[in-house]
């Protein structure tokens, strides 16, 4: 796994990348913005992603976003071997949750589960005292307790396949039915592959609420395995994500680049 480091110099690379843009920098661009040599850029990129900047940055153009789109405008793909539970937020009001912090390949995660499964995974971006009050505010759980569990280990491990629908844990939707109905429309979007939000507002028979599938879009919880970043807006641009747009690329990279 890539140190710190490196996987914040790629970051900070895909940073410069305009979200709603057409036009994207070009490597040579990026690294006169960050003081860096194409060589060292390049280095990194290969030790966070497999491959130089060069041959990456080209699959998040608007060209490459809309073949991955266009088989996939209807149906979305079946999803095999994933248990769903669903329930109000107010009921977290009732549960141990069990949380522990864990580096991944795309920075520091907590995991926290349920009885149940699963139920939030935010990024701590170096705040993980912030990241632990955070969950505790969303949630108010009846105890939140350090305690590593298998269901963390087993979402980690999802990180590292190359299916195109990795076997999970348990996920615990915590939200309003609306929200569920899209987290778990999210589910469906297969590894390798984008769609626009009004597809996901089409599958669960809201045409007409494609605001707000994209707010309950941007409210998932358990980002990067319910795969929120999978959903672009209609120019086929990386447009926004609830951790940066730098974080989606990354994410959208780690999927997209070739064998």
């Amino acid at each position: 796994m890539c140190d710190a480091q490196t996987r914040r110099l790629v970051l900070d690379a895909l940073a410069l990348l305009n979200p709603r843009g057409k036009a994207q920098p070009s490597p040579l661009q990026i690294t006169i913005a960050l003081g860096c040599q194409a060589e060292e850029l390049d280095q990194a990129f290969v030790r966070v992603l497999g491959q130089p900047a060069s041959q990456l940055l080209p699959l998040l153009t608007p060209e490459h976003l809309t073949s991955l789109i266009a088989p996939l405008i209807a149906p979305l793909s079946p999803r095999p071997r994933l248990e769903l539970i669903h329930s109000e937020r107010s009921e977290a009001e009732e549960l141990t949750l069990l949380y522990d912090y864990y580096d991944s390949p795309y920075g520091e995660l907590l995991l926290v589960c349920s009885e149940r499964g699963l139920c939030m995974s935010p990024f701590t971006y170096g705040d993980p005292a912030g990241t632990l009050e955070r969950v505790r505010r969303e949630l108010r759980p009846l105890e939140l307790r350090r305690a590593q569990h298998p269901w963390h280990e087993g979402a980690l491990r999802s990180l590292h396949s190359t299916d195109p629908h990795p076997e999970l844990p348990p996920l615990h939707l915590l939200g309003t039915p609306f929200q569920r109905s899209v987290w778990e429309s999210l589910t469906l979007i297969p590894r390798g592959s984008c769609v626009h939000y009004h597809t996901l507002a089409d599958y669960i028979d809201r045409p007409k609420a494609t605001r707000a599938v994209g707010t309950a879009v941007g409210d998932n919880p358990l980002a990067p395995f319910v795969p929120c970043h999978r959903v672009l807006p209609t120019s086929n641009t990386l447009g926004g994500y609830y951790w940066g747009h730098a974080l989606k690329a990354l994410l959208l990279l780690s999927e997209l680049r070739p064998a």
